[in-house]
């Protein structure tokens, strides 16, 4: 599951700059992936034909409807669209540390909570909602943002069928599925069964990382395009401050890490 899909031709050669086909409403994938690519290349935002265009070695498109697209195709380079009408919502799954189920009993019995403790998350305050799906024995969850909050605390989760389908989960292996009126007692079986709601809880988590992460899709991103390999621990947190492909520090941090492992 990505947020993009290849163009027609085949993805082999690097591209030392990637020009930037935007269209008017970019969405929010688009800032991830440009973010990570300014890490491995020059990015620029220009058309096919215009000066600096030859110097192009792949392009990457806001959407299938961005200017130029058909041009860029032409010009036999690589080329990735962000494909994002529809795809699953995103969030940042590195602020949200999984809970596991050992830390949430332990919770529980510190607060004086129920060991079987379900939550259903329409009835907890946005504020206090992080809490409730860090301790829960079982929670309650309707609506995709939900369902990918809850699953990134590590939650094991009821939810109804439509939902699970909005983020590719599957019944039975990251959550349990019921209708409405089931939700209930499905919940309360899932929180007396601790087991079951562990592996629930840890296959949830794998979901949201492998197919909700925008730096997940972004390091496929790069790959499609003919890019660097993964970057180095030192890279990947250069890239989370924007630091540019060429600048100096790069090479200060790789010249580091050289000299502290002879």
């Amino acid at each position: 599951m990505s947020w993009f899909v290849p163009g027609d031709r085949a993805v082999t050669p690097a591209a030392a700059t990637v020009g930037l086909l935007v269209d008017l409403y970019p969405p929010p994938q688009w800032h991830d992936a440009v973010r990570s690519l300014a890490g491995h290349a020059e990015v620029a935002v220009l058309l096919p034909g215009e000066d600096g265009a030859d110097e192009v070695g792949a392009w990457m498109a806001s959407s299938p409807a961005a200017p130029g697209l058909d041009r860029a195709r032409a010009t036999g380079k690589p080329v990735v669209v962000l494909a994002y009408e529809g795809a699953p919502p995103s969030l940042d799954v590195r602020a949200i540390p999984p809970v596991t189920p050992y830390v949430r009993s332990r919770w529980r019995r510190r607060f004086g909570l129920r060991p079987d403790l379900v939550v259903d998350v329409a009835d907890i305050p946005g504020d206090l909602r992080p809490t409730a799906l860090a301790v829960a024995a079982a929670v309650i969850v309707h609506g995709r943002d939900l369902l990918l909050e809850a699953l990134a605390w590590g939650a094991p989760t009821v939810t109804d069928a439509a939902t699970a389908e909005a983020v590719g989960a599957r019944a039975g292996e990251e959550v349990v599925v019921g209708a409405p009126a089931e939700t209930a007692a499905l919940a309360a079986a899932l929180a007396a069964d601790p087991r079951r709601a562990a592996a629930l809880g840890r296959a949830g988590r794998r979901l949201v990382e492998r197919g909700h992460d925008p730096l997940q899709a972004a390091t496929a991103l790069r790959q499609a395009l003919g890019l660097a390999a993964a970057p180095s621990p030192v890279d990947q947190r250069l890239d989370e401050l924007w630091t540019p492909a060429r600048a100096r520090i790069r090479e200060r941090a790789a010249g580091l890490v050289a000299g502290a492992a002879v």
